[in-house]
């Protein structure tokens, strides 16, 4: 994701009261107005958990960061 500065400002810089910062992010530039663009080129990897455990747990940590945007707005 590329990020303009002047967007981060505009909302606050990065939100840091959920576990899922990134949709909050992307929830308050779309308030305040921004659009994203979609960038045709890979700018960094992901990794993906390898066991059901560990991706179970992913999982679910985004529920509870999706509940916590969800609740506080």
């Amino acid at each position: 994701m590329l990020l303009r500065a002047r967007a981060l400002k505009n909302v606050g810089w990065f939100p840091t009261n959920t576990l899922t910062e990134d949709w909050s992010l992307g929830m308050e530039f779309k308030v305040k107005g921004w659009e994203g663009r979609y960038v045709k080129a890979y700018l960094c990897m992901g990794e993906a958990p390898l066991e059901v455990r560990n991706a179970f747990q992913q999982r679910s940590r985004w529920c509870k960061g999706h509940f916590q945007i969800f609740f506080t707005r």
